[in-house]
């Protein structure tokens, strides 16, 4: 079976790639996943905040990852402002990293900010990173956008290579007993895949770049579903988490080799996008989940 994979121009030997999170963070951790059977990983996110104090060990450390792996390595960064960041990326380029994994992160709290405003910020923080760099680069967004078509076009026409659905906040609850908050990790379940599922086979049609989706990709199954709408790759996080002691990226491996070979297909592109909205002529499949049909009242 041949998973080989296009992404960001990259050449991948499967569409795994392992999202950002501690787990990438370090040269050893890298060699795992590696072997595990990732065919890229995207490195630990620094923040904007991060930037003045550990700027440099971070590239040092970016560096080291790379040096690592065989696999590509995509530098992740975390910002909402537009300072600094096009001279950082010249520099993520380097350490020898082989695209930029953008994160738009950014809670509003000024009361005059209107939604144009922000995604305005937004659209030249990500036009000034993709000029500045030779670079491929990917965003990453949450799904809190009221027209997320047009904004994923403006991020297309702004110079990004791809984008990656969905972001999962880290958001905080509390504990009602002492009145402190709790910072609890938010891991994702197999359940949280048809938000970005629906939004990729939406977004598939609209756009002419890459589509990343993370959350919700514990399973075989759960892959097949997002190359089936039309992903161009899945990025499993939780599932290293929940089960340190397996191999999820070798699972959906075997999974999805297997389910190859019973529908007879002999490559993911034979396949991708074959659920992508416009298999459903009105795309009412996707586009509005109706509750008649999801609760049983339908005939």
């Amino acid at each position: 079976m041949d998973l080989t994979t296009s992404y960001l121009g990259l050449t991948l030997k499967n569409p795994l790639v392992a999202a950002s999170c501690s787990l990438t963070g370090t040269p050893e951790s890298a060699r795992k996943l590696e072997e595990m059977g990732f065919a890229a990983l995207v490195s630990r996110s620094i923040f904007e905040e991060e930037l003045p104090s550990v700027g440099t060990a971070h590239l040092e450390n970016l560096q080291a990852i790379r040096q690592a792996v065989s696999i590509p390595v995509i530098a992740s960064v975390n910002c909402h402002s537009h300072a600094k960041w096009g001279l950082f990326a010249k520099e993520i380029e380097a350490t020898g990293a082989a695209a930029i994994e953008l994160n738009l992160y950014d809670i509003p709290e000024d009361a005059s900010e209107t939604s144009a405003s922000i995604e305005a910020c937004q659209l030249e923080l990500v036009r000034q990173v993709a000029s500045s760099t030779r670079l491929p680069v990917v965003v990453k967004i949450s799904p809190f956008y009221t027209a997320l078509i047009p904004f994923c076009r403006g991020l297309q026409a702004a110079g990004a290579k791809g984008v990656e659905l969905f972001n999962r906040f880290m958001q905080p609850d509390i504990n009602i007993e002492t009145g402190h908050l709790r910072y609890n990790a938010n891991f994702s379940a197999s359940k949280d895949l048809r938000l970005p599922l629906r939004w990729t086979a939406i977004l598939r049609d609209h756009l002419d770049i890459d589509i990343a989706l993370t959350g919700g990709v514990h399973t075989a199954d759960d892959a097949i579903q997002a190359l089936l709408v039309g992903a161009t790759v899945v990025c499993p996080c939780s599932a290293l988490y929940l089960r340190p002691d397996a191999n999820p990226a070798g699972e959906i491996l075997t999974g999805l080799r297997e389910w190859l070979a019973h529908k007879g297909h002999r490559q993911v592109s034979e396949f991708r996008g074959a659920m992508r909205t416009v298999g459903f002529g009105s795309r009412a499949g996707f586009e509005r989940a109706h509750y008649r049909k999801t609760l049983g009242g339908a005939r």
